[in-house]
């Protein structure tokens, strides 16, 4: 018998009986990982069941130490059959949790979508579509805006501006040695191929705030990047963020980045670029935490 996608898993066992390979392959499969996401939680699942794109399942797993985000979720899933629920015995932590996502999927493409972020209607449908038409490419980002805790827009249109619909690993990896900054986005705005990203071992558990970044430049290693130059939703930021809270280590771990990046067997590039995005990323330390001052 088919069990339903909402059906919830608690414990180990009845984890094992909820027979992920029983269910039907989906084109998309999105990791909504979540921990104490109470408030917003709400309005991601919403812009989720928003999209014009259908063929998509959805696994939420709360991370969460108290019940208020798993009930959320459910109140707002509302028996919507393509999402499962799951609440994790012991606390995995970010990259754990991300991964777990990523274990389930069964979808051709995988999307992590953060559990305050907002995906605009058609956000689905141009990533999937953008990947369709350019089977050399592995991930597709896309441009978003920046709001604050209480919806209202800071920054618009922000990320990688080009009309290049598929650009070489190589001429990617430069720009972001030189810009010293995520151009790509935040995951939540970034689409894999679901066999790729665990190929390169998906989310690595050695980084705190660029566990994305360093997915997409391990990713990229087998094949291109698609942006696109749509609006693709809106990332979250607030004072009390998980952005936010890493705000003083982020200096140290983007300097860390851009050497393993510099370092990547497939990137040529040279110490001048190198030298560029630490010095750019320096800068933007700053900002960010002005920024964040700012709003606490």
């Amino acid at each position: 018998m088919k069990i339903p996608r909402n059906q919830e898993i608690l414990p180990p066992e009845l984890e094992k009986s909820n027979s992920l390979e029983s269910r039907e392959e989906c084109k998309i499969t999105i990791g909504l990982p979540t921990y104490n996401n109470s408030e917003t939680i709400g309005e991601t699942i919403h812009s989720l069941k928003s999209q014009t794109f259908h063929d998509w399942e959805c696994f939420v797993t709360d991370d969460s130490t108290s019940e208020e985000t798993i009930d959320a979720a459910r109140s707002a899933i509302a028996g919507d059959l393509r999402f499962t629920l799951i609440k994790n015995e012991v606390r995995l932590g970010a990259a754990g949790n991300w991964n777990k996502t990523l274990g389930m999927a069964k979808g051709k493409y995988f999307k992590l979508l953060c559990a305050d972020d907002i995906l605009m209607s058609d956000t689905l449908q141009i990533q999937m579509q953008t990947l369709e038409d350019h089977p050399e490419s592995v991930l597709c980002t896309g441009r978003r805006s920046i709001i604050n805790s209480h919806g209202k827009t800071l920054m618009k249109n922000r990320g990688l501006n080009s009309q290049t619909k598929s650009i070489t690993n190589d001429v990617v990896i430069r720009k972001f040695l030189r810009s010293g900054s995520n151009f790509f986005g935040e995951p939540s705005f970034a689409l894999y191929r679901t066999e790729e990203l665990r190929k390169v071992g998906g989310f690595n558990h050695g980084w705190s705030y660029l566990i994305d970044v360093v997915s997409y430049l391990n990713i990229l290693e087998h094949g291109n990047l698609s942006p696109v130059t749509e609006n693709l939703g809106s990332f979250r930021i607030s004072s009390t963020s998980w952005s936010a809270t890493l705000a003083t280590q982020q200096r140290k771990e983007a300097i860390k980045c851009l050497e393993f990046a510099f370092n990547l067997d497939y990137v040529r590039a040279n110490r001048f670029d190198l030298w560029l995005g630490k010095l750019s990323a320096t800068l933007s330390s700053f900002i960010r935490r002005a920024i964040f001052k700012f709003l606490g």
